[in-house]
């Protein structure tokens, strides 16, 4: 993979694959194939099939979301008051999961978040 270096050197960093998507300019499909390259770094990523909709994971025993991805939490409540994504919290092992599903086709505007 032409990334490979780039994407370990970012994942001892920080384990958010849309950071390193951010940093590196590597797309998600060769982020997650490093990833899974070793096994160790699986579990606490919950299902596969949900992974791609990952925007943040935390230790469960932790406070608060990781300070590196609160851009990105934010843009996502944006998204989520504009209907456009799902936001929902997963847990896998000792680590909670923040997910944001896209909808198919946009949802009435909430005002869960930011209030209009």
């Amino acid at each position: 993979m032409k990334y490979t270096t780039k994407i370990l050197e970012l994942l001892a960093r920080t384990r958010n694959p849309f950071e390193i998507q951010r940093l590196s300019d590597a797309n998600l499909s060769d982020i997650r194939a490093v990833m899974k390259e070793n096994a160790s770094d699986l579990p606490g990523w919950g299902r596969p099939s949900l992974q791609r909709h990952i925007i943040s994971r935390r230790k469960a025993t932790a406070p608060n979301w990781p300070l590196e991805d609160a851009q990105t939490i934010i843009d996502h409540k944006r998204q989520h008051d504009q209907g456009r994504v799902i936001m929902c919290q997963g847990r896998d092992q000792d680590y909670i999961l923040q997910y944001a599903i896209p909808t198919k086709r946009p949802l009435s505007v909430q005002t869960y978040f930011y209030g209009g």
